[in-house]
């Protein structure tokens, strides 16, 4: 029925719709306000007589059907950040608790609030191989709030060596620790709803070489197998927007899938670096996924930037005009799913931080909130303070 629809549109005489070139993409109002597919627009009446509109009303409902069938994914795409993550969740709870010291553990209870209700993702980057913090952060977590999950290495090496006791050392080793987790949240009543099977493999992540993104694959497939049974989404890939490199190292990694991926994990961190004139690999990362629409799962501007193992002061209204362009730009570009901020806080005690410097030892800080628990020039952009 639904191949019908588009002819008996069409013979209505006063507006068509076209299908996006990129298949998956959702339906929006068009300037009539009939749905119309992505970068697509209507074709306007020529004529604004009364007989065209009387067929415009008749074939609307037909219209409302025929673009529900072509763009299933009408509502996917997210305008705002709708997610928060963090590696450094046991800095969070004195942070929401109001209190000075940073040791104690997380809670969320007392600090959701000061977040819009629109945030429903909270991302949890985990050692594979240690569910202690992860279960300490799981227990404060609001029930109406999806986890998501993504399991990484901390440990050194820095990068991956083979045989190394800080990584999986088998695609089962992995299967059990990522079980472990998924049972761990089930004994704590909050189900994990987001999978994200190995963070930034070819970067933090430790697998940095296309040659060895076969491990990274492989751990996909295996939580794929775990979230057929357990109803939570795989999101593969995951990697950053590195330029020149992502496209082969994705290329690697999807020929070791062995299932389709429903969706697309990037980290599009120089996508937003310096207003998008540094290179990024974002249309590498697309060619790659093809027609998904991706998740920005791990996305920030840096109030501090790393250069040669160090952190660059760049202060909190360069950190602003970048979170900006992130929202006003980088978003609309590539239209993700969802879109989860690192980080919220920074770790440490108070007297780490100086307007005009780093805090001590985080020389990759993007976080929306000082080590004193106030909130930078950023978070008014993200949450409208």
């Amino acid at each position: 029925m639904a191949s019908t629809l588009p002819a008996l549109i069409r013979v209505a005489g006063c507006y068509r719709m076209q299908s996006s070139t990129r298949s998956g993409s959702g339906a929006r109002a068009g300037r009539s306000g009939l749905p119309v597919c992505d970068r697509k627009r209507e074709l306007p009446c020529a004529r604004r007589s009364s007989g065209c509109l009387k067929r415009a009303a008749l074939g609307l409902a037909l219209t409302i059907a025929w673009a529900t069938a072509v763009c299933p994914r009408a509502l996917a795409e997210t305008r705002y950040i709708d997610g928060v993550s963090d590696q450094n969740m046991a800095y969070w709870g004195a942070f929401f608790s109001g209190g000075l010291g940073m040791i104690a553990p997380v809670s969320f209870e007392s600090g959701w609030g000061n977040l819009p209700a629109r945030v429903t993702y909270a991302r949890y980057v985990a050692q594979w191989n240690d569910t202690g913090p992860f279960q300490r952060w799981l227990e404060h977590v609001p029930a109406d709030v999806t986890v998501d999950l993504a399991l990484t290495n901390y440990h050194a090496p820095e990068s991956y060596v083979k045989g190394s006791a800080d990584y999986p050392s088998t695609p089962q080793a992995y299967y059990r620790a990522l079980q472990a987790y998924l049972d761990l949240a089930i004994e704590l009543d909050h189900p994990i709803g987001v999978v994200e099977p190995w963070n930034e493999p070819n970067n933090q992540g430790g697998y940095r070489r296309a040659s060895e993104a076969d491990h990274p694959s492989l751990f996909a497939d295996e939580a794929q197998r775990l979230c057929l049974a357990r109803g939570c989404t795989v999101v593969v890939g995951d990697t950053e927007d590195t330029y020149g490199e992502v496209g082969e190292y994705l290329r690697q990694y999807k020929s070791g899938l062995d299932f389709t991926p429903r969706a697309w994990g990037v980290h599009p961190y120089r996508a937003v670096d310096d207003y998008g004139d540094a290179p990024s690999g974002m249309s590498e990362f697309e060619e790659q996924c093809g027609d998904c629409r991706p998740w920005f799962t791990e996305v920030g501007a840096f109030f501090c930037e790393r250069a040669r193992q160090r952190g660059v002061y760049r202060g909190a209204i360069w950190q602003r005009e970048h979170v900006a362009d992130l929202v006003d730009r980088v978003m609309p570009t590539y239209r993700p799913e969802h879109v989860i901020y690192y980080e919220l806080k920074v770790p440490g005690a108070e007297a780490a931080e100086s307007p005009t410097t780093c805090a001590v030892g985080d020389v990759t800080d993007t976080a929306l909130y000082g080590a004193n628990g106030e909130p930078r020039l950023a978070a008014s952009v993200i949450f409208e303070l």
